[in-house]
Parts: C-alpha cells; sequence; structure tokens
C-alpha cells in the first residue's frame, strides 16, 4: 500500500511537471524511497513540495542526502558518482539531464545543504 500512496503522490505531480514518470520502475528508487521515508519519518512528496517552496528544514535535507546515498549517487566519502548522477537524470529528466550536470551537480558534496543545492537547482531547471 506504501508503494502505491508514494507512486500516486510522485505521479501526480509528475503530470504538472517535466519529470519522466518511467523513473518509477526501478527497484532501487522505490527501496530508497522507503528506507528513507522511514529514517526520516518523511515521504518524496514532501521533499518535492518544499523544493518548489525553497525551504526545506534540516531533516528535510537529511532525507534528501539519504536519497542520494541510497541509489550510490553519493559515496560514503561525499564523492558524487557522475555515472549514477547522469542514469538517474536520464530517467528523471531525459531533456533536461546536461543542463542538470553542467548547471546544479558538483564532484563533491560536503554536507546536506550542497546535496539539497542540486535538488534545488534541478528542479528550478525543469520548471523553466
Amino acid at each position: 500500500m506504501f508503494k502505491f500512496v508514494l507512486f500516486v503522490l510522485c505521479a501526480l505531480h509528475a503530470v504538472n511537471s517535466k519529470i519522466s514518470l518511467s523513473r518509477f520502475n526501478d527497484p532501487k528508487i522505490l527501496a530508497a524511497f522507503s528506507t528513507c521515508s522511514t529514517l526520516h519519518k518523511l515521504e518524496i512528496g514532501d521533499l518535492l513540495e518544499t523544493l518548489d517552496k525553497g525551504d526545506g528544514d534540516e531533516n528535510m535535507k537529511k532525507y534528501n542526502m539519504c536519497l542520494y546515498k541510497a541509489v550510490n549517487a553519493i559515496d560514503s566519502n561525499n564523492k558524487v558518482n557522475k555515472e549514477v548522477i547522469t542514469q538517474y537524470l536520464k530517467i528523471f529528466y531525459p531533456d533536461h539531464f546536461q543542463q542538470i550536470l553542467d548547471k546544479c551537480v558538483k564532484d563533491v558534496i560536503s554536507n546536506i545543504e550542497e546535496a539539497y543545492q542540486i535538488s534545488a537547482c534541478t528542479s528550478t531547471l525543469v520548471k523553466n
């Protein structure tokens, strides 16, 4: 039931944005949503909403970092895995992945704020 509700919430957001719905077929993404949601008591819809508003609190930023780490986009040394990021950007934002890589993604993420800024930058780019 949780996965269905999560899918519906994300699908509703995706309908109003430029995000590809095919991303939800990835089991690693679903597992990341589940793990990080349990850990931080948040849902992906909460993150998407705060990115639209630009007002994520510390727990939201930790949740965001958790998602990146859960799919191995950021390793334990906070180094960005560009190969993984590119793979997921092509799934999430097929029409914008190169622009996001160029403008939003750094090589090293030192803290939760920097990880959140990647997501906020991405959200802003795909809205325009």
